[in-house]
């Protein structure tokens, strides 16, 4: 049985985390899991003004509503273990100053959304408003049977916000030193 983890994106003392964006389209949502009709060609993330001595780019890089922003490198390892239901669509990242920082860095969107969770053994809270989404979790159970093989990243369906990564995937991503994340195992995660 294989084995997931949640991905965390973390700052530190050196790594920017981005803040505000500009041309973000107003008709896409990451968390539905859907390809993409329409991309912006001049969508720009700025780095947050509240950290300026944060200048360094990483390869998973934090921003303020949790999207899936990487590096090129982060971008091909990615493609290289799994080229189906992951767009790369481009960005351009803007330092302290106003300049471009990045080029490179891409926007992740996976699609679709995995009905995985098993929902007998999870502890889950539903929200009251729309009880199609989790919003907590105590416990969080997979049903491995449920994800499709060779898929090494995903969003969950009840649980759109997070992204689950395969071990195999996870493994790489250490073994090449990719920098900005971090892995909650998913049978240690709570929300």
């Amino acid at each position: 049985m294989r084995k997931f983890s949640i991905p965390r994106a973390v700052a530190g003392q050196e790594y920017a985390s981005l803040q505000k964006s500009e041309n973000y389209p107003a008709d896409f949502s990451a968390q539905a899991g859907l390809q993409v009709k329409a991309w912006p060609q001049d969508l720009r993330f700025h780095m947050d003004p509240n950290f300026p001595k944060q200048i360094k780019l990483a390869d998973y890089v934090k921003n303020l509503h949790g999207h899936l922003i990487v590096s090129a490198g982060f971008k091909s390892l990615l493609l290289g273990m799994q080229a189906q239901h992951v767009e790369a669509l481009p960005l351009t990242i803007i330092d302290h100053k106003g300049k471009v920082a990045s080029t490179d860095h891409c926007y992740l969107n996976l699609f679709p959304l995995v009905d995985a969770i098993d929902q007998d053994q999870s502890e889950l809270d539903w929200n009251a408003i729309d009880t199609t989404s989790v919003s907590g979790c105590d416990k969080l159970v997979l049903d491995d049977a449920r994800i499709p093989a060779g898929l090494h990243i995903f969003r969950l369906k009840h649980l759109t916000d997070e992204i689950v990564m395969s071990d195999e995937l996870v493994k790489a991503i250490q073994a090449a030193k990719m920098t900005g994340i971090k892995f909650d195992r998913v049978e240690d995660f709570e929300c």
